[in-house]
C-alpha cells in the first residue's frame, strides 16, 4: 500500500500537469475518473460560510446546474450556470418540492402551463405488462385512493370501490360492470338526487324501487314534502317507446291519448269516466254508474242511462226517448216583443196613443208562451171595421187551427154594442197569424169576434196570456 501526501502541487512542475495514479491535475481541472471509496464516503462542496455553492454540468449545447440558493436556502436545479436563474426544480428547506414552480405550496407542486393536447399535460405513465398507477394513503382504512389499471380508473373509499371509468364504455357510480355512458346503482332506500348547494334538502330525485319493480321521479324535500315538478318541452310524449306513445301534449296545447280499453279515463273516489274510441268509429264517455254519452261517427249524440237510450241529437233534431220523432226539444228561445192595437177589417182606428207596450215570450220547441200588456192614454175610434186584434206576436202560428188564449182584463169595454149583449170575453190566435183576436160570448149563446167598436173610451188597459204552437 502506498500513500502520497502533498500540501501544494504547482502546475509548473510539468507542462502536462501532475499525474498521480492515473489522475491528472492541470490548470485547475481534474482529468480522469474520480471515485470516492470507502463505506461512508463524503464529498463536501463549500464550507459553513458558503454562498450559492453549485455543481455545474458544462454541456456542448446546454448547461445545467445543481446549486444551493443561499437567498432562500433551497436546493435548485436549473439550466445555464447562474444560480437562481432558469430554475426547473426546487427542494425547499421545509421539504416541499416544486417542478416548474419555485414556491411550491405542497409536498409536490407541479406547474404545467398551456392547454392540452400540445401543452398543459402532466403524464404519469405505467408501462409494464401489469401496469398500475395508484394514488393512495398509507392504508386502505385511511379514506380513499385513485387506482388506474387495465384501462380502468377507479375511485375507492376505505378499500371499497365507489366509482369508476370503465375503459371507453362509460362512468359508473356504485357499480363495477358499467354498460352505459353513465350507470348509477343505488338500493331501494336511496335516491339519486340533483340539488342546489343553497337548498341541500330539496331537489329532483330519481329512484328505481326494486321492491315494487318501478321507477320514480320526485321533486321533493328528501322524500318528506313533495314540491312542484315543472316540465318544459316543445312536445311532451309519454309511452313505452318512440313507436308506442300513449299520451302526448303538443306545442299548441292539444292532449292526445290512446289506449286499448279506454282512450282517456278520469277517476275520483272510485267513480270513473272513460272516453273510448270504439270499433264502429264513435267515442263513448261512460260513468261509474254505467251512464253513457256517445258521440257517434254517424253524426249523432246519444245519451244513455243504465244502457238505455234516453235521447239523441241528429242532423234532423232532438229525439226524446231514443229513436223517436225529432224536433221535440231542439229549440229554446227567450225574448221580448212590442204589441200593437189593430182591427181585422179594412179600416183601422183613427189614432192610438200608447202609454205602455210590453211583451215577453219563451219558445220551447214548437210551443210559444207569451204575456203582453197595452195601455192607451189617448184614443180616437174613427170608423173601424172588423174585430179587435192585438198584433206583433213573435212567431207565426201553425196553419192548422185557431188556438185559445187567456184575457187578464180589458178595462172600459162597451159590452152593449149590438142587439146581443156580451156576457164574457176571450181570445184566440188564428191559424197562420201573428195576431191575438179578442172574442166574446153573447147572451143568445152565440160567440164571435169582439167588434172593433167595443173600444170607445179615451184610455184603456189590456192584459193577455197566450200559449200557441208554431
Amino acid at each position: 500500500m502506498s500513500e502520497i501526501r502533498v500540501d501544494t502541487i504547482s502546475e509548473k512542475t510539468s507542462a502536462s500537469g501532475v499525474t498521480i495514479d492515473g489522475l491528472t491535475i492541470k490548470d485547475g481541472n481534474i482529468i480522469g475518473d474520480v471515485a470516492l471509496a470507502g463505506t461512508t464516503p463524503t464529498f463536501t462542496i463549500g464550507d459553513a460560510g458558503a454562498e450559492d455553492a453549485s455543481l455545474i454540468f458544462d454541456g456542448n449545447a446546454q448547461d445545467f446546474y445543481i446549486a444551493l440558493d443561499d437567498s432562500a436556502d433551497d436546493l435548485v436545479i436549473g439550466t445555464g450556470s447562474t444560480v437562481g436563474s432558469n430554475v426547473k426544480m426546487v427542494i425547499e428547506n421545509g421539504g416541499n418540492v416544486g417542478i416548474n414552480d419555485i414556491a411550491p405550496d405542497t409536498l409536490l407542486h407541479v406547474n404545467q402551463g398551456g392547454e392540452p393536447p400540445a401543452e398543459g399535460m402532466l403524464i404519469l405513465e405505467a408501462n409494464s405488462a401489469s401496469r398500475q398507477l395508484r394514488i393512495q394513503p398509507p392504508t386502505n382504512a385511511d379514506n380513499g385512493f385513485i387506482d388506474f389499471r387495465g384501462g380502468n380508473l377507479t375511485f375507492q373509499d376505505d378499500g371499497t370501490e365507489v366509482a369508476r371509468f370503465q375503459g371507453t364504455t362509460g362512468f359508473g357510480i356504485g357499480i363495477t360492470n358499467v354498460a352505459n355512458k353513465l350507470d348509477i346503482a343505488t338500493d331501494s332506500a336511496n335516491h339519486i338526487r340533483l340539488r342546489s348547494a343553497t337548498t341541500e334538502a330539496k331537489g329532483l330525485s330519481l329512484l328505481y324501487d326494486n321492491t315494487n319493480d318501478r321507477s320514480e321521479i320526485r321533486s321533493d324535500q328528501q322524500g318528506v314534502n313533495q314540491k312542484d315538478l315543472m316540465v318544459y318541452a316543445l312536445n311532451q310524449n309519454f309511452g313505452r317507446n318512440a313507436s308506442d306513445i300513449n299520451f302526448k301534449i303538443d306545442d299548441t296545447g292539444n292532449v292526445i291519448v290512446k289506449g286499448t280499453n279506454a282512450d282517456l279515463t278520469f277517476a275520483s273516489s272510485g267513480n270513473n269516466i272513460n272516453f273510448a274510441r270504439n270499433s264502429d268509429n264513435y267515442v263513448s264517455a261512460q260513468g261509474g254508474t254505467s251512464s253513457n254519452l256517445i258521440l257517434h261517427g254517424q253524426q249523432r249524440v246519444v245519451v244513455q242511462t243504465a244502457s238505455t237510450e234516453r235521447f239523441r241529437v241528429t242532423s234532423a233534431g232532438i229525439h226524446i226517448g231514443g229513436t223517436g220523432s225529432a224536433n221535440a226539444l231542439d229549440d229554446y228561445e227567450e225574448g221580448t216583443f212590442t204589441p200593437t192595437l189593430t182591427t181585422s177589417g179594412n179600416t183601422d182606428y183613427s189614432s192610438v196613443g200608447y202609454a205602455l207596450q210590453q211583451g215577453i215570450y219563451t219558445k220551447i220547441g214548437n210551443r210559444v208562451n207569451c204575456s203582453l200588456r197595452i195601455q192607451v192614454n189617448s184614443f180616437t175610434q174613427g170608423s173601424p171595421s172588423g174585430n179587435i186584434r192585438l198584433a206583433g206576436l213573435p212567431f207565426t202560428s201553425m196553419n192548422f187551427m185557431d188556438q185559445a188564449g187567456t184575457i187578464g182584463f180589458v178595462s172600459k169595454l162597451n159590452y152593449n154594442i149590438s142587439s146581443f149583449g156580451t156576457l164574457g170575453i176571450g181570445g184566440t190566435v188564428p191559424s197562420n197569424s201573428t195576431q191575438f183576436a179578442l172574442t166574446r160570448t153573447r147572451n143568445d149563446n152565440s160567440a164571435d169576434g169582439l167588434p172593433a167598436t167595443a173600444l170607445s173610451q179615451n184610455s184603456f188597459d189590456i192584459v193577455v196570456n197566450v200559449s200557441y204552437s208554431v
